[in-house]
Parts: C-alpha cells; sequence; structure tokens
C-alpha cells in the first residue's frame, strides 16, 4: 500500500516494521548544488563559477527551480562557458529551445534538412497551445487523434521525439447512460507539453503576431482569460518576443488590479538591459517595499520577484515589510509561507525587515523559527516584529549562539513599547538595560489582547 499526504501529522499510528518513508522536499539549493558538482566533474572552481554566472542573470530565479531547465542552464554555460549571457527569461528561453531541437538534429541518420524544416513549422502548434490556455477553462491534455489533426502527423511526432511533447497511455472508464460494454473502459492516448512553460512559450507566439493594429476592446477580448498571476510567462515572453507590441502589453497590464509592479516585469524583459533593470529596481528600492494580505496575489509574486531581483544583483533594499499575510517558516526550506502560499527564500540584500502581524499571538516554537530565518538572510541588520505577541523568554542555546556571532538587532512593538532581544534570549528596554520582568509581560499581555479583542 503507498499513502501520499501533505499532512503528516494525519499519518496512521502503526504501521508495519518494512514501512519505508519519504519526504519531498523539492528541487532546493542543496540538490541543485549537487547536480552542478556532476556537471563539472566535482571541480569546484567551476562549479563557484557556474553558480556566479547564475547571479549574474538575475531574472532567471523561478526557471532554476525547476530541475529540466536547472538542467539545462547547468549544460549550457558549462559547454559554452563565457559566450552565452542570459538577461531576460525569453533569451535563456529560446536558447534552450534552440538546444532541444539540434540535439534531435545531430543524432546520427537523422535527416538535418528535414528537422530544420520542422523546427520553423510550428504555427498550428502556437494555435494550439494558445487556445488551451485562453478558454474560459484552461486545457493541458490533448487526445492523440485531436494533436495530430491539429499538427499534422509530422510534426506531432516531430516535437514528441524532442521532448516538447509526451504521451501517455491511460485507461478511461465512462458511466454514461446508454454506452455499451464495448465503450464503457477505453484505452487512450494522452498528449501534454512537457511542461507548462512550453506552452506558455509558444502561446505567447501566437499572441506576439496577433496584437499588432488590434484596438484595445479586441486586445482586451483576446487576453480576457489570460491570467497574468497563472500565466506570467505568457505575458514576459510576448514582450521579449516582439519589442514592438510590448508597450500595449505593458499599457494593458497597467490597466489591471495591482498590475504595475508586474509590468515593470514585462518592461525589464522588453529591453533585456542588465543596466536599465538595475536602475529600475534601485529606485522600487528607495523606499519601503510592502507585501500585505490586502495585495493581490499577482501584486505579491511580482514584488517578490522584483525582491528577488534586487538580492541577486545586490541592490539594497531600504526596507522590506511584510503585513499580515505571513503563515509560518518553512524549515526544511528555510523560506516564508505567505497565507497566499507563495513563499520567500533567504534575503539578501535586505538591510530592515518589518513582519507586522496584527493581533497574533506567536507560540514559542514559531518564534524561534522565525528569528532562525532571520540568522539566515545575508545582509540583514534590523528585525521589527510589530503588533503581534511573541514569548518572554527564549531558551534554544543554539539560535542564541548564533545572535549573539551576528549583529542582528530583533525588536519587538506588541502595542506602544519598543523592546529588544538580548543575546540571553530575554528582552530588554530598546534603549535602556532594564529587562522586561515577568509581571511587566504580563501586563503587556493584558493590554496587547484587550487592544485585539
Amino acid at each position: 500500500m503507498i499513502i501520499l499526504t501533505t499532512r503528516s501529522n494525519f499519518r496512521p499510528k502503526e504501521y508495519a516494521q518494512n514501512s519505508t518513508f519519504f519526504k519531498l522536499t523539492g528541487f532546493d539549493e542543496k540538490a541543485r548544488n549537487e547536480y552542478l558538482f556532476k556537471v563539472v566533474q566535482d571541480d569546484r572552481n567551476v562549479a563557484e563559477r557556474l553558480k556566479q554566472r547564475l547571479d549574474e542573470s538575475p531574472v532567471l530565479g523561478e526557471f532554476i527551480l525547476v530541475p529540466l531547465f536547472f538542467a539545462m542552464y547547468a549544460h549550457i554555460t558549462y559547454e559554452r562557458d563565457d559566450q552565452v549571457m542570459f538577461d531576460s527569461v525569453t533569451k535563456f528561453f529560446r536558447y534552450m529551445i534552440s538546444c532541444f531541437h539540434s540535439h534531435l538534429g545531430n543524432k546520427p541518420n537523422n535527416n538535418k534538412d528535414m528537422y530544420q524544416s520542422l523546427e520553423k513549422a510550428h504555427e498550428s502548434l502556437e494555435e494550439l497551445a494558445f487556445d488551451g490556455l485562453s478558454g474560459k477553462k484552461e486545457k493541458n491534455i490533448w487526445s492523440k487523434e485531436e494533436m495530430c489533426a491539429n499538427l499534422g502527423q509530422s510534426i506531432f511526432e516531430y516535437y514528441l521525439d524532442i521532448g516538447i511533447l509526451v504521451s501517455e497511455e491511460v485507461r478511461r472508464i465512462t458511466d454514461e447512460p446508454g454506452i455499451s460494454d464495448s465503450e464503457h473502459i477505453q484505452d487512450v492516448t494522452e498528449v501534454r507539453f512537457y511542461h507548462k512553460l512550453f506552452c506558455e512559450w509558444y502561446a505567447a507566439h501566437y499572441l506576439s503576431k496577433h496584437l499588432n493594429g488590434l484596438s484595445e476592446t479586441d486586445m482586451a477580448r483576446l487576453l480576457k482569460h489570460l491570467d497574468p498571476f497563472n500565466l506570467q510567462y505568457v505575458y514576459r515572453f510576448v514582450c521579449g518576443l516582439n519589442p514592438d507590441v510590448a508597450p500595449t502589453i505593458i499599457a494593458y497590464l497597467k490597466t489591471l488590479h495591482d498590475g504595475d509592479k508586474f509590468a515593470i516585469l514585462c518592461l525589464l524583459e522588453k529591453t533585456g538591459d542588465i543596466e536599465q533593470i538595475k536602475e529600475t529596481v534601485t529606485e522600487l528600492c528607495l523606499e519601503t517595499v510592502i507585501l500585505s494580505n490586502e495585495s493581490s496575489r499577482l501584486l505579491q509574486r511580482s514584488t517578490l520577484q522584483l525582491i528577488n531581483i534586487a538580492c541577486k544583483l545586490k541592490i539594497p533594499v531600504k526596507c522590506f515589510q511584510i503585513e499580515n499575510c505571513l503563515s509560518h517558516i518553512d524549515v526544511p526550506r528555510a523560506c516564508i509561507l505567505l497565507t497566499s502560499e507563495l513563499h520567500i527564500a533567504k534575503l539578501a540584500a535586505i538591510k530592515t525587515l518589518i513582519i507586522t502581524e496584527m493581533g497574533r499571538e506567536f507560540s514559542l516554537e514559531d518564534a524561534i523559527d522565525l528569528i532562525n530565518y532571520f540568522l539566515c538572510c545575508e545582509d540583514l541588520k534590523e528585525v521589527k516584529l510589530e503588533c503581534c505577541l511573541l514569548p518572554n523568554v527564549f531558551n534554544d542555546t543554539e539560535m542564541l549562539r548564533k545572535l549573539e556571532q551576528t549583529s542582528l538587532r530583533v525588536l519587538w512593538i506588541p502595542t506602544a513599547t519598543w523592546y529588544r532581544l538580548n543575546t540571553a534570549g530575554q528582552w530588554k528596554l530598546r534603549y535602556e538595560k532594564k529587562m522586561l520582568t515577568e509581571d511587566e509581560y504580563h501586563a503587556e499581555v493584558e493590554k496587547f489582547r484587550k487592544e485585539w479583542e
């Protein structure tokens, strides 16, 4: 028997003695580093150089979380060394797609001329991808017969061979009234894109060719069901593929609720200029960057991507505030999980971090997880925990040892009074040596609960 669950606390308490447990943690930094060392045959200097190259390509942050794309990046940068530089997701994806095509064409006994013609003949694939993403209900699986009818047999087999499309034999059971016994169970072949980003790539090609000359009304109708949060790379790819239509896309995004920051990402895709990226992100980071529960998921995601670019480029962020949207710390992944289910990896280049959780009471365990996360963030000098209730005393010796070795200031403002955590795990008044007594702590608790009841 196999049990797959996201709630480990609800697992059965009694197991057979020979039970085996696996925990899926994702393609984290450790896994990426291990793969990188395999690519460079354990040459640490080369591995560090490739990691540095990745840091110099700040816009690829989310791409490398996909194992296939990270593997492609690792091999491309290792084999081409300093000949390639990716300053936009469009440039990276275009180069990666060309590698898929050339790899198949270079195999022995393959007809290169035929493959080169098939490589360029993807108009039908573009339309199919766009239709799949732009309907009221997103479509990501097609029958083999439907796919062949749309693409033609030769193009279908070609994109299957290079790995952009994948097929799977499945058994369908139909219980509709009037179905004969012979039709009740059917073995069919289903086809899908290997990864959704391939579908977004070809849909973006379709859009980049059909947006020219459209009125605002017609464009809005064409983009009506393309949600920028779920399909952000369609928009970014369009701006990279066809800079002439990018201003139209950017203007459209700015009309959407919370679309301004996402429009910045599309603008950066259009230019692909590292210096302009630095200038734009630097200007954004001069003021406090706020992530709030009142922000849409699109705004939250766009803000986090811009923060990630700032961290990659070592652009100092004056202050980053997370307001009423923190869920918990994902300890194994060392990241903050938001109530929107987005996550914030270890931050760099952030000087001050403000956590505002109005009326929330943190347990000792949750508070320790928070502070351990703060201690993992490079360049972080000050943390302010506002409008929340924290434990009176911290007794985690390992956490306190790390705190003593840093210059990080942990400040707590439950209501009006400011406190600072010392290396003994106790709160003291911010500018005084006086410690918060147990009676004073209980008075703060009473005052806090009265204010937020």
